[in-house]
């Protein structure tokens, strides 16, 4: 049986008339209590607190913890069994039906000041306790999708700001940092500060767009002082290492491109800006391995490259007698035959098809 302490009861109803001792669960029904404590003495199976001041349990004193769980509670019966908190279980949902209006499962609300402090709506924190080959996993949501939605979100983030505001620090729908402090960190996994990983099953078909990522910005309306970009991959300088700001890896036969910049909704000035400011760029584009066409433009234009600034070449190419950049056999001042040119060297480039020869000079020569 359990024992509670400081609590008045108006009604204590045993449903078949047994004597206390005798049930393997307690109902409680229209009870009016200033303090509840189930104490370490309990007996029943189940303590069942049923209409408690007619709003389950209302806490309407402040308390330093208005609930505090200070011992484990929780054995090792898999997904579907004991848990601290539990509206349901992992195979099996509570029936809410259709609702006509707004279902919300937990409400927090409240309004706070901080002075050098945080504010924090939830903290859940978990260390490990030993060597696992398990997962740990801070926050599981899961969202299941069997009818027509109007929209599906496992999590939504969402910051107002609603006046005017100094910004003294970053603020962010959604903040991530990973953090190697200490030790050595080996084996096959990586270090990811976010990871999206999108399946789709074979057979199955989707008739939308699929994306990783996708950055909407559309709903700026306002005068932005700064620059205003969709994803800043940023090196704070110091000791930090950044190898690639950005990396495409294992992409398969099938990928139409690597990289695709669909601009056909709005009139850009600049599809790719390199802008080195005091610091020096080695290499704008640098393109490895084989390629069979190492730059297309298919669109018109005014300019289809354009070159400003000073430098020092206008290419770097690969040695004579590699690839496109064909060797000569005769002087430059020699009249070309049928498989030379009068040049040092020239570059080959493809004219609808067919091949054209552009001459190029190792010196100045006369005539």
């Amino acid at each position: 049986m359990a024992r509670f302490n400081k609590m008045f009861v108006k009604k204590l109803y045993m449903p078949d008339g047994k004597e206390k001792g005798q049930h393997d669960q307690m109902t409680l029904v229209t009870a009016t209590a200033s303090e509840l404590n189930i104490m370490d003495g309990v007996t029943a199976t189940t303590a069942q607190l049923n209409q408690i001041s007619g709003g389950g349990i209302i806490i309407s004193t402040a308390n330093a913890s208005a609930i505090n769980i200070t011992v484990a509670q929780t054995d090792e019966t898999g997904w579907d069994g004991a848990c601290v908190f539990k509206h349901g279980t992992y195979s099996t949902a509570l029936a809410y039906g259709t609702q006509t209006d707004h279902l919300v499962l937990h409400s927090t609300h409240i309004t706070a000041g901080a002075t050098g402090k945080y504010v924090i709506g939830k903290f859940l924190g978990i260390d490990s306790s030993a060597v696992s080959t398990g997962y740990f996993i801070g926050n599981y949501n899961y969202l299941t999708v069997n009818h027509n939605v109007g929209a599906a979100m496992a999590m939504y983030a969402e910051v107002d700001v609603t006046t005017t505001a100094e910004l003294a620090g970053n603020v962010s729908g959604l903040y991530t940092e990973m953090i190697c402090a200490a030790g050595a960190v080996t084996g096959a996994g990586k270090i990811n500060g976010v990871l999206v990983e999108m399946k789709v099953t074979a057979g199955v078909t989707v008739a939308q767009e699929l994306h990783g990522i996708e950055v909407d910005m559309r709903g700026i309306k306002a005068d932005i002082a700064g620059r205003t970009v969709g994803i800043k991959v940023t090196q704070a300088g110091g000791s930090n290492y950044l190898d690639y700001g950005m990396q495409f890896s294992n992409c398969f036969d099938t990928a139409t491109a690597v990289l695709d910049f669909d601009l056909t909704q709005s009139n850009t000035a600049i599809g790719i800006l390199m802008d080195s400011g005091a610091f020096t760029i080695t290499t704008g584009i640098n393109l490895t391995g084989t390629v069979t066409t190492a730059i297309s433009l298919a669109s018109a234009g005014t300019n289809a490259i354009q070159i400003l600034g000073t430098h020092t070449y206008l290419f770097d190419l690969p040695a004579t007698g590699t690839g496109f950049v064909v060797a000569n056999a005769l002087v430059p001042s020699a009249a070309p035959d049928g498989t030379t040119v009068g040049a040092d060297a020239c570059l080959t480039v493809d004219v609808n098809g067919t091949p054209y020869y552009i001459a190029l000079y190792d010196t100045l020569h006369g005539a």
